[in-house]
């Protein structure tokens, strides 16, 4: 069994600050795939072109299908888009924002477990099972 241990309210707020990526830069980065999937599959229509609900649903298939290649495939990296631990973590452990000893490790192991979780299979599942009820509920309408 493993040991709970209690974190400090600076261990806390650095972990949290770590997330702040997600909101600067992790959004724009998966929004990227996603604008280059829709251009992809939408190259070959004209704006004239009549299009029937199974043409929609072949684009959405299309975009789908590159969404889940480059969000959840096996190279994808995940855990990029929520934490940023090369760019932010490294000023935590040395010590300049106050995080120093055995914060540093729990924060360290914290932003490590976090990355596990984020790269995991049962993890891209979710975000699989999440673009698939978007894109039915989508189809739905």
């Amino acid at each position: 069994m493993s040991q709970i241990q209690a974190t400090s309210s600076g261990v806390q707020n650095k972990y949290l600050s770590l997330l702040h990526n997600f909101y600067t830069e992790g959004i724009q980065q998966i929004i990227e795939p996603i604008m280059e999937a829709v251009e992809d599959a939408l190259q070959d229509i004209s704006l004239k072109d009549k299009i029937v609900l199974q043409d929609l649903k072949n684009i959405f298939d299309k975009v789908k299908a590159s969404m889940a290649f480059s969000l959840c495939g096996s190279q994808s990296n995940a855990s990029r888009f929520l934490l940023n631990p090369k760019k932010m973590f490294s000023q935590e452990v040395n010590g300049s924002n106050g995080i120093t000893g055995k914060d540093a490790e729990l924060l360290q192991r914290m932003v490590n477990e976090t990355q596990d979780i984020l790269e995991s299979d049962d993890f891209k599942r979710v975000v699989d099972s999440g673009v698939d009820l978007g894109f039915a509920v989508l189809m739905d309408v």
